[in-house]
């Protein structure tokens, strides 16, 4: 039989393979990291796992390197090497308040490996915690005002990199959170570095993360705006981070507080000591399909030219 370290090797090539086939972009490490929401079928690993007792310790190691889980686990995981070895990456899916007791943490600590997480959820992320974890991914969250930020924090304090996705952002000037909007067509990304670029909440709300290096942010995108933004600095005067269109239009049209909005944005204190990068990426309506975007009660489509329609629906986020 071949090395066992080689092994494992292989059976991480076969899954790494079948899970970003279509991923150009893709590293050399199983993750949720991506867009997927779900591992991939176990008939990928089933006929592997039935050869040998090496391969099947083999391939449970590899399949639960990534945990996908959606209530607190307590004693009921089958194997102890999930805690001890095997695990290294945890997605909680879907969390909803219900099926939490929010009023106490749950401690990833438990998992010895464990060194990033990715949550999926409407409500704040401060039902657990890591001293471990260096990486988060958080999705979904409703309404990412700073009060929903702060736990990351809290729970997370040895965060290195923070990923944020979610349809709205926090505008500094109106204290409210809104789906960006710019004239058509809008940008796709945008860069920071120097530690600035956040909107100044979410700077002051994160700034007790000392190893804080990177903050990368996919917010929503409305085509239908009235300002503009480029991808370099120079067409960037504004230092967008954040701000609604509407506080834009009317706020930036007295110089006088622009220049002190611009300054206050580059020199927010305190703030993460390390942070020296915010990279902001935005999607539009017809790539989120599955996502219902509303605007003041109502929903809000796009066509591809950018043109909004509006039908009028009594749901709320």
């Amino acid at each position: 039989m071949l090395p066992v370290e080689l092994l494992r090797e292989i059976i991480r090539h076969i899954a790494v393979s079948d899970a970003d086939e279509d991923d150009e972009d893709a590293d050399n490490e199983l993750s949720l990291e991506r867009s997927r929401c779900s591992k991939q079928n176990w008939n990928l690993y089933s006929a592997l796992s039935l050869s040998s007792k090496t391969l099947r310790a083999l391939v449970l190691e590899v399949w639960f390197r990534v945990l996908v889980i959606k209530d607190p686990p307590g004693k009921r995981l089958p194997f102890p090497e999930i805690r001890s070895s095997w695990t290294r990456e945890i997605y909680f899916i879907h969390v909803e308040a219900l099926s939490w007791n929010i009023n106490r943490s749950w401690n990833i600590n438990e998992f010895e490996k464990v060194t990033k997480v990715r949550i999926d959820t409407k409500i704040s992320p401060h039902f657990a915690s890591g001293l471990k974890v260096v990486e988060a991914d958080i999705r979904d969250i409703a309404w990412p005002s700073p009060m929903f930020i702060v736990p990351i924090s809290t729970s997370f304090p040895n965060l290195r990199i923070l990923r944020l996705r979610q349809v709205r952002v926090w505008c500094g000037l109106c204290n409210t959170c809104n789906i960006p909007k710019f004239e058509y067509p809008g940008p796709k990304y945008v860069r920071y570095e120097g530690g600035y670029g956040l909107p100044s909440h979410y700077t002051t709300a994160l700034a007790s993360l000392v190893n804080l290096e990177a903050v990368y942010l996919t917010v929503g995108m409305l085509q239908t705006g009235g300002s503009t933004l480029g991808n370099e600095e120079d067409e960037n005067p504004h230092l967008w981070s954040g701000e609604c269109d509407r506080c834009m239009e009317i706020m930036y049209a007295d110089e006088s507080f622009k220049i002190k909005w611009l300054a206050k944005k580059t020199s927010v204190n305190p703030r993460p000591p390390r942070l020296s990068l915010v990279e902001w990426y935005f999607w539009t309506k017809k790539e989120t399909e599955e996502t219902p975007w509303y605007e003041d009660g109502v929903e809000t489509l796009e066509s591809d030219t950018g043109e909004e329609e509006s039908e009028m629906d009594d749901s709320t986020d």
